[in-house]
């Protein structure tokens, strides 16, 4: 056996130092009534301490470990080891615990062996007097400490599912973090309707995007949310509820809030259904998304191409103007023969006429780029 797989092996037991408990107290003091000795424990070695989860008739908590008799004891793992008289043993004749309180003459102690043949301590029963330890007292002690050890390994057992739990709780809230953060950056809340409680319970995004306090119990009446949907609007919100609750999952719904500053809200609402073994729809959920941003960036687009649509009606018109007064002249100078000084005022003509046509152009140029790059930093969509 190896010192450090016994203390690793030790430690996955977390029982060191742990409060007295009722199921161990019992064992040693079954143990001292029934091998009729002053002193019985249940010891754990680790690397420098004797420490004493169970004890009967003895106040230390604790020792040294040098002064352990379990030390020798675990030694041998198989096998009770019996100490008849200390002072006929030279390993312990000097020893505190044997020339001091508590005068220890008489030791035998059973080693707490788990699945991987560490022993962690002992079961040992301890009197002041010498005496002798049969096979079939060795046996029963034995038998014991292996209720000793079904103990630790239900402790073991629990002190692993408490990690696991543990662990796993903290995953949840690390997701949950995550989630709340990922809600918040992109301006979508979660809701929650059951109906079997009848009870709403929306995230606190949601809360924050409708400008409302969050609750502790993160509960809304239905009602409330309702009071802030645009009045134009209830109707679309009340057919989107109905859906869910006739089992049409994955159902969508824009609609407009109205803030506590008197200014619209658009919302995304989407939603979907639990159903029971029945038939019968126990739960509906979903979440909210502020599409603001989108719906403005789509009126943009919608007033721009409008604008555009209209200014270039109208330029048609005029640029029609100077292109027939062009189209005229040529026509003028395909059939006559001008004059240098003819030719000077029809060019001053042509002139005057091209000139308008490119401040209308310009004009529309201008207009198209102003507009498309206020539409370009608009976003299409909200991700």
């Amino acid at each position: 056996m190896i010192e450090y797989d016994r203390l690793l092996a030790l430690e996955e037991y977390q029982i060191l130092d742990t409060l007295p408990e009722q199921e161990y107290d019992d064992i040693v003091e079954l143990a001292s009534a029934l091998f009729d000795t002053q002193i019985s424990l249940i010891t754990l070695l680790d690397s420098e301490r004797q420490w004493f989860k169970a004890k009967h008739g003895l106040p230390k908590d604790q020792t040294k470990r040098e002064y352990a008799f379990c030390h020798y004891a675990i030694q041998n793992p198989d096998d009770v080891m019996v100490v008849n008289d200390t002072l006929l043993d030279p390993r312990f004749v000097s020893n505190p615990l044997v020339t001091d309180d508590p005068n220890m003459r008489f030791y035998a102690g059973a080693p707490l062996i788990t699945s991987n043949k560490c022993a962690l301590g002992t079961l040992c029963v301890i009197d002041t007097v010498p005496r002798t330890f049969s096979d079939e007292k060795k046996r029963m002690l034995k038998i014991l400490a292996s209720k000793v050890m079904k103990l630790l390994e239900l402790r073991k057992e629990n002190v692993k599912q408490h990690k696991a739990l543990k662990f796993a709780n903290e995953r949840f809230e690390t997701t949950l973090s995550r989630l709340l953060e990922a809600q918040e950056t992109a301006k979508i809340g979660s809701w929650d309707w059951n109906l079997q409680d009848d009870q709403l319970y929306w995230s606190p995004q949601l809360f924050r995007l409708f400008e409302m306090k969050s609750p502790t119990s993160n509960k809304i009446s239905m009602d409330k949310w309702q009071s802030y949907v645009h009045p134009e609007d209830l109707n679309k919100v009340h057919e989107f509820l109905i859906n869910l609750l006739q089992k049409k999952s994955h159902h969508t719904v824009e609609y407009r809030i109205i803030k506590q500053d008197g200014t619209d809200l658009w919302m995304l609402g989407q939603g979907a259904s639990d159903i029971d073994d029945t038939g019968k729809v126990i739960r509906v959920y979903g979440t909210g998304q502020d599409i603001t941003t989108k719906k403005r960036a789509e009126f943009e687009r919608t007033l721009y191409l409008k604008t555009l649509k209209d200014m270039l009606f109208s330029l048609s018109h005029k640029i029609r103007g100077p292109l027939t007064s062009c189209i005229g002249l040529l026509n003028i100078l395909e059939k006559e023969h001008l004059v240098e000084k003819d030719v000077k005022r029809f060019a001053a003509f042509f002139k005057v006429s091209t000139l308008e046509m490119d401040e209308y152009v310009r004009e529309l140029i201008t207009f198209i780029h102003t507009n498309q790059l206020k539409i370009n930093n608009v976003p299409t969509h909200q991700s």
